[in-house]
């Protein structure tokens, strides 16, 4: 949204350092071959450095104001499906690697299954965010893949015989998932919205419904309300299953949610974001050793 672009746009005039992080990828692979630069920091000129957001100008609602010739919208920096599977395929363990057999298995079981997860976010408890989660997915009639992560949901934590019997013919749990291979198999896609899990929902075509806990997470709820893909609800620790429930049908009904959706995932997939970053930042190396300041 542009309130999160002026944010983090002033926050980088001002000189105020960002820090990106990814679990799923390891700097020492990434720096594989490349040469040590010592002192590299006093030898940039970084007035004059580039400010890249890897973020997509479809979801965000263009640029900001306030933003200078410095500043760049690349489109999401993704790790794509097909590299995904190789990890999967691997048995890597950041990729879902030891569930992959069983996952497919699900999958191949039934029709396409609700995804739920929240990511390293919690609501009240992982019992509760375990039950609400399952009673959801009684309540609307589906299958569904819920995600234990931090909060590590589980059906340990169902106390009904109802819950727990549904849960073992219907749902699918697991730590690790391969978003941008999963997501386009799934029929709706449930989650905290944060950045890196709202990328691979709109990028999957699927309808998303945002249940957001804090910061950037309400900027990307009020992103899908906006772009007609999805529903959000209120903060999450007060989303009721029937709520919740509620939204997911709505997705699975209304035409418009769907086929908004759907075109939008296409015009995401269609972009690069890492070879534009890439592409920016050559230019900058380019003109900086060629002392174009």
């Amino acid at each position: 949204s542009m309130r999160k672009q002026r944010s983090i746009a002033e926050m980088s005039m001002q000189g105020t350092p960002i820090t990106i992080s990814d679990q799923n990828v390891k700097l020492s692979e990434l720096a594989s071959g490349i040469d040590s630069i010592d002192d590299l920091f006093s030898k940039l000129p970084i007035r004059n450095a580039p400010i890249i957001f890897g973020i997509s100008e479809l979801v965000c609602g263009g640029r900001a104001p306030e933003m200078g010739p410095r500043h760049h919208l690349t489109a999401w920096w993704v790790l794509e499906a097909s590299h995904e599977m190789e990890r999967v395929k691997e048995g890597d363990e950041n990729f879902g690697g030891a569930n992959a057999e069983a996952l497919a298995s699900f999958l191949g079981s039934g029709p396409p299954p609700v995804y739920l997860g929240w990511g390293s976010m919690t609501a009240i408890s992982a019992a509760h965010m375990t039950k609400l989660a399952v009673a959801t997915l009684l309540k609307t009639g589906q299958r569904g893949i819920v995600m234990k992560r931090w909060a590590e949901l589980g059906p340990e934590h169902l106390d009904t015989a109802e819950l727990s019997e549904y849960a073992a013919e219907n749902v699918f749990f697991a730590s690790v998932l391969p978003h941008e291979w999963l997501f386009p198999k799934c029929s709706r896609i449930v989650s905290h919205g944060g950045s890196g899990t709202t990328a691979a929902t709109l990028r999957s075509g699927r309808p998303a419904v945002i249940t957001p806990v804090f910061l950037d997470q309400f900027d990307f709820a009020e992103s899908v309300e906006t772009l007609g893909v999805g529903v959000s609800t209120c903060q999450f620790n007060k989303v009721s299953a029937q709520q919740l429930a509620s939204c997911i049908l709505k997705c699975a009904s209304d035409e418009s949610i769907m086929a908004k959706a759907a075109e939008l995932g296409a015009r995401l997939d269609a972009e690069n974001g890492v070879s534009n970053a890439v592409a920016i930042l050559r230019a900058f190396v380019s003109e900086w050793t060629h002392e174009e300041w």
